[in-house]
């Protein structure tokens, strides 16, 4: 078994992710997000840790089974309005009682324009 170390790596656009061999870059990100079944069903809530154009990696308050096709509802800064997409849990891991990592895969695939507004040092201006 071998360890993969993570390092960041800071950019204008934000933090990236490195250490990891994956098809597309993550970026670190604090970012409010729920996801649900269904329009329907109970929401899960939580926030993102990391997220590019292909997926995202989500602490949220319950256990989500891998293979489980979600709406994902992703809190951004700018526009105000969440960014909802379609994805797929490929793994979950319990961090705590109450904490679960997912990762999910998205059906289509974000805009980087999207990925940087969700990114962790994204420059917006201030609010005063």
């Amino acid at each position: 078994m071998f360890s993969r170390k993570k390092t960041e790596e800071q950019t204008k656009e934000g933090t990236i992710l490195q250490g990891e061999r994956r098809a597309a870059i993550r970026y670190a990100s604090e970012q409010g997000a729920s996801c649900a079944l269904g329009h329907k069903s109970p929401r899960a809530w939580g926030r993102i840790r990391d997220i590019s154009t292909l997926g995202v990696g989500l602490f949220v308050d319950r256990e989500i089974a891998p293979g489980t096709r979600l709406v994902v509802e992703l809190a951004r800064r700018k526009p105000v309005s969440p960014l909802r997409t379609l994805a797929r849990v490929v793994h979950c891991q319990q961090q705590s009682n109450t904490s679960w990592h997912i990762g999910c895969q998205f059906d289509n695939p974000l805009r980087e324009e999207d990925v940087q507004a969700l990114a962790l040092d994204s420059t917006d201006d201030e609010i005063k």
